[in-house]
């Protein structure tokens, strides 16, 4: 006797075989888009830790000795404020665009301190950044 098409106890076992592969690639593709977030999300504030370094440099670092200062970007730059212990003050916000719209608004909070270096002429700059995910710190010495 020819039969034609397949058992149920085929049909189960190939159905059993195909949901563990497409559920284990779903797990793949869910922790390779994961890795990517993170990845984007640690260029971003390195980028940012950049700008605000730059910034920061910009100013006239002796008058900004003994005290701990903000970083705050405005429509016409960059400006060093008076940190806040309170955190009242503002600090870096960056727009995530979706098709030209702002949607989400992440805060970046820098705020560092200046105090003598190293040599004569030198300041050493203690620096630090902090998002809602991250925190980081450089300390780097300037030369005026």
């Amino acid at each position: 006797m020819n039969r034609k098409g397949f058992t149920l106890i085929e049909v189960l076992v190939a159905t059993a075989i195909a949901s563990v592969a497409l559920i284990g690639t779903f797990f793949l593709l869910q922790s390779s888009f994961r890795q990517s977030q993170w990845v984007l999300a640690a260029t971003e504030f390195e980028e940012v830790f950049l700008n605000t370094r730059n910034c920061i440099l910009m100013q006239n670092i002796p008058t900004l000795s003994g005290a701990t200062n903000s970083v705050r970007y405005t429509a016409n730059g960059c400006t060093i404020d008076t940190y806040s212990t309170d955190l009242s003050f503002t600090g870096t916000i960056i727009w995530q665009l979706d098709q030209g719209i702002p949607t989400v608004q992440k805060g970046y909070y820098s705020y560092f301190t200046v105090n003598s270096g190293s040599s004569s002429g030198a300041y050493m700059i203690e620096h630090y950044l902090i998002s809602e995910a991250q925190k980081g710190y450089r300390k780097y010495e300037v030369y005026r």
